[in-house]
């Protein structure tokens, strides 16, 4: 961050668009935190821009700024940083809920809003990176991808290119459309459940149509969500095999067996192909020291359908 580039850590976050930092000045922050003095050449506060941002469990205030925003080793070959220069992100001056973290970029599937078809700044939506970099001429194209693994493995990030090399066959890769939506979205039709013993009836597998809705894509999220009208039903079906199964209404969450081998696969139809999620996909240590063989369901009611 910065002509002075000093390092701070963020979520990539496909769920928001802001560039949100938190500053020195911050007293709910946790070090590290960016120091603005440190830059005057490349720091600019935007006046009469106050505001708040909000993600979930997370609540921030600050302000609207300009600066300086780099990635580190961008070229591992010349060792050369891609830089933004004049890059509009939200500067915190307080959080709460935010601790392990210095800040959140945002990756927002476009920064139109859906409601006045308004682009910005007009609409009030953050300024997106990944198109700022393309724009910067920093990436040759304006696309992002991410390889997910579990905390076992090494997550990354494609910037500007999309790499192959750890996909489990390039010819499989599909493409979904997303729809004209703020968020990264495709249509949403159906949901299967297929048991590695059967059900508790013994059926084997069990496929549902729902009403076509979206289902969006959030890097920024642990778990996965379901709407309130679905989700009672939807959780029946998952833990019905499972006699180990455990509601605990302290935490609103259900606890099993992490060796559980009665959990079935879930796979949702999404624009017209099956996506699987396997039960290693969706259960999450509850505590690995006193409770090292226990394990959440890391799939939650989503209020807001």
């Amino acid at each position: 961050m910065g002509s002075s580039r000093q390092p701070m850590n963020v979520v990539w976050d496909t769920g928001s668009d802001w560039l949100v930092m938190e500053l020195e000045e911050c007293e709910t922050c946790k070090a590290p935190k960016y120091d603005p003095s440190q830059n005057p050449d490349s720091y600019k506060p935007i006046p009469g821009t106050e505001g708040v941002r909000d993600y979930g469990s997370t609540s921030t205030e600050g302000f609207l700024a300009t600066d300086k925003v780099c990635l580190p080793e961008f070229n591992k070959e010349t060792d050369e940083m891609g830089c933004i220069e004049g890059f509009q992100l939200f500067m915190i001056n307080w959080q709460k809920g935010m601790d392990e973290i210095d800040g959140i970029l945002g990756l927002m599937s476009n920064s139109k809003n859906p409601m006045t078809d308004a682009p910005y700044p007009e609409n009030g939506y953050g300024a997106l990176f990944v198109p700022a970099l393309y724009d910067a001429k920093v990436i040759s194209d304006n696309v992002f991808g991410f390889s997910m693994t579990d905390t076992k493995g090494d997550s990354f990030l494609d910037l500007g290119v999309l790499f192959d090399d750890s996909m489990r066959d390039k010819s499989e890769l599909v493409w979904f459309k997303s729809e004209y939506d703020y968020y990264w979205s495709a249509k949403l039709e159906g949901v299967r459940f297929t048991y590695p013993n059967g059900d508790s009836k013994g059926v084997p597998m069990k496929e549902f149509k729902i009403e076509p809705s979206f289902g969006t894509t959030d890097t920024g999220t642990s778990c996965n969500y379901i709407p309130s009208t679905y989700y009672k039903t939807f959780i029946g079906h998952l833990t019905e095999a499972e006699p180990e199964a455990v509601f605990y209404d302290e935490s609103n969450s259900w606890g099993v067996p992490c060796d559980s081998n009665k959990l079935p696969t879930v796979d949702f139809l999404m624009s017209g192909y099956w996506l699987q999620m396997d039960p290693k996909d969706y259960l999450g240590p509850i505590d690995p020291i006193d409770f090292p063989n226990e394990c959440s369901i890391c799939i939650a009611e989503e209020t807001e359908d």
